[in-house]
């Protein structure tokens, strides 16, 4: 694209599942499943009976799950991470969803200086990339 400036690192978001930790999703008869409203339901690795919920946010999810009322949230492990819970866990099943994103911009200084930041602070958490 024309007058335009890429970032050299991406955002990663990787959608999947997390539970109650020390819950065995198998033993359940109904897997009580939590996500996002917008979201499309995902393909999920349950052959029971599974009750869909529909979430405002993903801190609603994990505040739900950490107070049993959801047996599983979907949900990408960075924003479950921030919530600080320490009962809410993968679910150890593999990613649903995968995706890079690529940050751009258009070339002005600001936003140059501001997608260079973002490279710097990337580097900063995983050195090497």
């Amino acid at each position: 694209m024309e007058n335009t400036f890429k970032a050299q690192r991406r955002m990663i978001f990787q959608v999947e599942l997390f539970k109650y930790k020390g819950i065995d999703l198998n033993r359940l008869p109904v897997v009580r499943i939590g996500l996002l409203a917008n979201m499309a339901k995902p393909d999920v690795p349950f052959s029971g009976e599974v009750d869909w919920y529909p979430l405002r946010s993903i801190d609603q999810g994990v505040n739900l799950l950490a107070n049993r009322r959801l047996d599983v949230i979907v949900a990408d492990g960075t924003r479950v991470a921030m919530t600080g819970t320490n009962v809410v866990v993968s679910a150890e099943l593999p990613v649903l969803r995968y995706s890079e994103i690529a940050l751009i911009c258009r070339d002005i200084p600001p936003l140059r200086d501001f997608v260079q930041a973002f490279d710097r602070s990337v580097a900063l958490v995983k050195p090497g990339t």
